[in-house]
């Protein structure tokens, strides 16, 4: 019991450090650009016109600076060379947090993956645990 316990306060604790609340000012310093991965995204309509006309399936990243599951993600992406198939878009943006409303972002990391092809793998996901997995589980096999 005792040790259930403790078992699930700690489940709480690790799933809760993962995650930042979006603020909606979009006030982050900017101390860096946006990171551009094969697609050239400036402005919210270049997103849109992109996502309404891809072929293959998109992965983009929502991060932030000072968000330790962000920073973690970016080395994991760096180390395992996945760099050039996810599109790592900065919160503090204004487009971007203006894109980030739109698709009702509350939190960071959070992942898509828009899958026009197969509306039916299109998916989101939030906090660095859950990004992880789908990462290792998509990007290894293939």
């Amino acid at each position: 019991m005792k040790k259930t316990l403790i078992l699930s306060i700690l489940l709480l604790v690790i799933s809760g450090c993962n995650l930042q609340k979006v603020k909606k000012n979009h006030t982050q310093s900017r101390k860096a650009p946006i990171e551009r991965v094969k697609m050239s995204w400036n402005t919210l309509e270049e997103a849109k016109l992109t996502l309404e006309s891809a072929e293959d399936p998109i992965f983009v990243l929502f991060s932030g600076y000072g968000c330790p599951g962000c920073e973690r993600l970016a080395k994991l992406t760096a180390n395992n060379n996945w760099d050039s198939k996810i599109l790592k878009l900065n919160i503090g943006e204004d487009w971007v947090g203006a894109l980030s409303d739109k698709l009702s972002v509350d939190s960071i990391p959070t992942f898509f993956i828009f899958d026009k092809k197969n509306p039916e793998n299109s998916k989101k996901i939030i906090g660095f645990a859950a990004i992880k997995i789908f990462m290792f589980s998509y990007f290894k096999e293939g």
